[in-house]
């Protein structure tokens, strides 16, 4: 045995210990990288296995928790966007690159709302009805983007129906932005929660909740393009009208933020979604609804509106993008608004004319008859 050999230390943890290291690692695994390291099934059945959890954690799954957890949310943000290359806002000064050549490394800070769900998670059988209240509430930006990476963990594992019902996943905003459907069809009512807020999107348009933002621009996009065709799909009118009624309210509060904070780059992964949709369906028929047989002529009618919520809301991106054009190259403000005109091109005029004249089918009466 080699020198290196006889001097490595082996880290040993209780077997439950390692259950929640194995949760903790699946958590900062960007989509389509495995779930630390293990088949996706695997922590599926760990999700959904209920297990009785010491009331601590040893010094040194603690030591490793924190290490896995300070490597990973950087790791995660970099994974997921990070490594781009695009344009973004700092101190009101367009800058390029990217995430890390952007903006100075971001000091993000876990509270003990992190530990805490990450054994609830390893701890709970995590099916609707059938775990614990989770009670704790995040306290910091990580503490939410965590909650996040929890959400899309148990949505690929088939089991997010258990956490999106707990208040924490609900008064999260970044939660609301990223998993707009998933919540609406755990709401005991259709009218959407007063967690959706332009002030709740306050604290995500500066400093670093911008700056995670920034890096989940194409998360959120591929987000929103499977909630768009998964929509579609709910057949149940009431299942259609929940979710675009939740979609309608984040988009207006999550606009508003944006466009107070000067901010509007930010909505780039509405673009992007937008125009991958209409690349994939350039008609309105396919954008129909495929509604259950039955229901009232009224009932029909609100499901076809919340059909379009999302291409109605390209209405409030096309005023921001021709107030833009109306800026000078003297003017103040001129590079922040080139570089919302810069990202629009990909959809551009055409898109997002395409974009209104689909909708306006849908919703018509014509389209309601047929």
């Amino acid at each position: 045995m080699n020198r290196a050999g006889k001097n490595r230390v082996m880290n040993r943890v209780a077997a439950s210990e390692f259950e929640l290291l194995s949760v903790i690692r699946a958590l900062f695994d960007a989509p389509g990288h495995g779930h630390g390291g293990q088949h996706p099934g695997m922590i599926g059945n760990l999700l959904r296995r209920r297990r009785k959890m010491p009331g601590g954690v040893g010094p040194t799954a603690l030591h490793l928790i924190e290490q896995t957890m300070a490597r990973g949310v950087i790791l995660t943000l970099v994974r997921r966007g990070g490594w781009r290359h695009r344009d973004s806002l700092s101190d009101g000064q367009v800058v390029s690159g990217r995430l890390w050549q952007r903006h100075p490394p971001p000091a993000f800070h876990f509270s003990p709302f992190a530990l805490h769900l990450c054994r609830w998670l390893t701890s709970q059988r995590l099916r609707r009805g059938e775990c614990d209240p989770f009670t704790h509430r995040p306290a910091t930006i990580a503490d939410e983007l965590l909650l996040y990476l929890a959400m899309d963990l148990t949505d690929q594992a088939g089991c997010a129906d258990a956490l999106a019902e707990q208040r924490a996943a609900r008064s999260s905003a970044l939660c609301w932005l990223g998993f707009a459907d998933l919540l609406a069809l755990k709401s005991s009512t259709e009218v959407p929660p007063a967690d959706i807020s332009v002030y709740a999107f306050a604290s995500w348009t500066s400093g670093h909740g911008a700056v995670v933002l920034e890096a989940l621009q194409f998360d959120l996009g591929q987000r929103w393009v499977a909630m768009e065709r998964r929509k579609r799909r709910l057949g149940r009118a009431a299942s259609i009208v929940a979710v675009g009624r939740v979609q309608d309210a984040v988009v207006r509060a999550y606009f508003s933020a944006l466009s107070s904070a000067g901010r509007t780059d930010l909505a780039a992964f509405v673009i992007t979604a937008a125009r991958q949709l209409l690349g994939d369906a350039r008609d309105a028929e396919s954008w129909e609804p495929a509604l259950n047989p039955g229901g009232t002529l009224h009932r029909r009618s609100d499901a076809r509106h919340a059909t379009v919520v999302f291409l109605r809301a390209l209405t409030t991106v096309r005023q921001w993008v021709e107030q833009a054009r109306a800026v000078r190259f003297f003017d103040d403000g001129y590079k922040c608004a080139q570089l919302l005109l810069r990202l629009w091109e990909p959809l551009g005029d055409h898109g997002y004319t395409r974009a209104m004249s689909i909708a306006d089918r849908i919703e018509s009466i014509e389209g309601l008859l047929e």
